[in-house]
């Protein structure tokens, strides 16, 4: 409110004109049940006699509306990729990026370390971490140090809509995407008066989080948007707890309709408490007290600045070209704060391990609709990173290339879709192709079949060893859809073979600690699966499940990376009076028998387990249940109410019973 009264009050005694169209929330989701727990539904469409229309200004005053794909991969709608938006956030009981995509993901099988703010990623068909690209209006995110993203850095109120990518589109926008491309476009605010909207969390073990975004248009065409992001938490177990928070600003100018650029900056402090799970010989990890962390001294910290400049302008009258790109900056420095007993080397006797990470990059694309039949997208990139050595990691320092061209196939009665294209790496003097192609065939309004086969390559990190092979993945899956009035079925098989995986084990010292990790190329890796979904609505009730199927080899051998099976189940009631809504349900998940893969916090590596094969489990019941009463909502959810012990990557237990409470509030929405 504060800040609101001094900017009213800047903006008054300088003398500059407010001017505006309108909110962007005119625009109305489809309306759709999702399969997890935690249910969407799109909002009613607003009074359209509300919105004040450039007539209505005056003929005086020329106002122009944002472009809505601004910051989006596709300027031209591509329909194979998956949707979250802004308006089914606020139905949705989230600490971050993670929780959100896991929600309305359930076959994403979720790679989480069982704690607030942690390294939390997920496995696409049978990938790991390193296999996830998080962009934002186009640009890389990730880390190449690492090779990969903590989600739970981004606030997910700077999201207009996060776009889901797999298989053959993630290859061809963006390297080491054989597991998912996830981009961010940036929110979208287009308002005379202030808009303010504030929300608060608080959860178990002392989760308390804050958000608070205001925006404005500050003169003609000028959209000027901040924001703040805070969550802290204590931990179940020794060293787990974590504190962030988020600085944000996005300046957006529209000199066209036409025409949009933006210049965006976020601030991130991010500190965990990487305790690298529970010790395999502790007595019992469904026991606090008893637990024994695996580092009970070992923390991470990143100060990071992302600086983005981003462009789009629609080339032609009927939309049929449209140019963007970006220009940007990103600035990481990293702290491993760490016991002595944890040096890797004699020598080694310094507790703090600190290296900073700079990039500077450019993207561009150009997409063409050719003719009523032919949709093509080119498009480059340039990525320029220096990065300091450290104890775990090698000094980094070169420039990266790639180019790509995606094509689209598509007759007028839409019946059949052809998506292929090709993308070229240029790094440490090595050129690495990718390629794929995708089909969908509509048998029927009610049935469909899509076949997507892609051909891909991930290069190492510096933490991995830059010297290394790249990685080479042939990922193939098949996907049948069938709807029926309120039934919906899919099921997906897949299969993923890597050559020259890259493998890490353990570094071990005197006393058995693991202190870093070594990482080689294997010869192959092989996971295939099956994973389904199913949702049956029948009038206020909604019900739905999934599953998912694993087999999995290294080198020849099985290991059991992931359980046999993963599946759950959910109910919810939908009850509204007016514009207020009511939506309450209960949701279990279980969890076949696995050994898995070790989280290794020091260098985001997967290393074999220890703990020896887990038991079949489940997540011991959640229930939820969202209020929207006028512009505000209210979450309540209940996790894991029986108190069951269980963990999706070991030896990291997941949450025992908890309850989380949010509420979200905006003004002038």
């Amino acid at each position: 409110m504060i800040l609101r009264i001094l900017l009213f009050l800047l903006l008054t005694f300088i003398g500059v004109p407010l001017y505006a169209a309108s909110d962007s929330t005119d625009v109305t989701p489809r309306k759709f049940i999702n399969i997890d727990s935690a249910k969407t539904l799109a909002p009613r469409p607003v009074d359209s006699s509300k919105i004040i229309t450039p007539e209505k200004v005056g003929d005086s005053i020329r106002l122009h509306t944002p472009l809505r794909t601004h910051g989006s991969l596709f300027a031209i709608p591509l329909s194979s990729v998956k949707t979250i938006t802004k308006y089914e956030l606020p139905y949705i009981n989230f600490t971050g990026i993670h929780d959100i995509i896991s929600q309305k993901e359930p076959t994403f099988y979720p790679l989480h370390l069982g704690s607030y703010g942690q390294m939390n990623s997920y496995a696409v068909f049978g990938g790991s971490l390193r296999d996830v690209t998080l962009r934002y209006d186009g640009r890389d995110m990730n880390s190449r140090s690492f090779g990969g993203v903590n989600l739970e850095q981004f606030p997910p109120e700077m999201a207009e809509q996060i776009e889901i990518l797999t298989g053959t589109d993630a290859v061809i926008f963006s390297d080491n995407s054989s597991g998912t491309l996830i981009n961010i476009q940036e929110v979208k605010h287009n308002i005379a008066k202030p808009f303010t909207r504030i929300s608060f969390t608080q959860g178990g073990y002392n989760f308390i989080a804050s958000d608070g975004t205001f925006s404005q248009n500050i003169a003609q065409n000028f959209n000027a948007t901040l924001g703040f992001r805070r969550e802290s938490s204590n931990s179940r177990f020794a060293n787990s707890d974590f504190d962030v928070w988020n600085l944000r600003a996005i300046f957006r100018w529209n000199p066209s309709d036409k025409t949009s650029f933006s210049l965006s900056e976020l601030f991130t402090n991010h500190r965990i408490g990487t305790n690298g799970g529970l010790d395999s010989l502790t007595p019992s990890f469904s026991n606090e007290i008893t637990a024994l962390a695996t580092y009970p001294d070992l923390d991470e910290r990143v100060y990071r600045h992302d600086i983005t400049l981003a462009g789009s302008t629609v080339l032609a009258d009927d939309s049929s070209s449209t140019l963007s790109g970006t220009l940007y900056f990103s600035n990481s420095i990293w702290e491993k704060n760490r016991s002595l007993e944890l040096a890797i080397t004699s020598d080694d006797t310094i507790r703090l391990s600190r290296f900073t990470e700079r990039t500077v990059g450019a993207t561009t694309r150009l997409e063409q609709r050719i003719n009523s039949l032919t949709t093509l997208r080119y498009g480059g990139e340039a990525v320029y990173t220096t990065s300091g050595q450290s104890q775990y990691t090698e000094e980094l320092k070169g420039l990266k290339l790639a180019g790509y061209g995606h094509l689209v196939l598509q007759p007028e009665s839409k019946s059949f879709t052809l998506r292929t294209g090709a993308r070229v790496l240029y790094e440490d003097s090595k050129i690495i192709p990718s390629l794929g192609a995708a089909g969908e065939l509509k048998f029927s309004d009610n049935l469909s079949l899509s076949l997507d086969i892609s051909q891909s390559s991930r290069t190492p990190s510096a933490a991995e060893g830059l010297g290394l092979n790249a990685e080479k993945t042939l990922l193939g899956f098949a996907t049948l859809q069938y709807k029926y009035d309120s039934l919906r079925l899919g099921a997906t098989a897949f299969s993923r073979l890597t050559t020259d995986p890259i493998l890490s084990e353990g570094i071990r010292r005197v006393n058995d600690t693991v202190a870093s990790s070594l990482s080689f190329n294997g010869d192959s890796r092989r996971t295939i699966g099956i994973t389904g979904q199913a949702q049956l609505r029948l009038g206020s009730l909604t019900s739905s499940g999934f599953f998912q199927l694993y087999q999995t080899a290294t080198n020849g051998i099985t290991d059991n990376r992931f359980p046999l099976f993963y599946a759950g189940i959910s109910a919810q009631y939908e009850y509204q009076i007016g514009q207020s809504l009511l939506q309450g349900g209960l949701s279990v998940k279980f969890l076949g028998s696995f050994t898995g893969e070790t989280f290794l916090p020091q260098t985001w590596t997967s290393i074999p387990s220890r703990s020896g094969e887990s038991n079949a489990t489940f997540n011991g019941i959640d229930a939820f249940i969202v209020l929207r009463l006028g512009n505000a909502f209210v979450r309540a959810t209940f996790y894991n109410i029986i108190s069951q012990t269980y963990y999706y990557v070991p030896m990291y237990p997941q949450l025992d019973r908890n309850l989380r409470l949010s509420v979200t509030w905006s003004f002038l929405d």
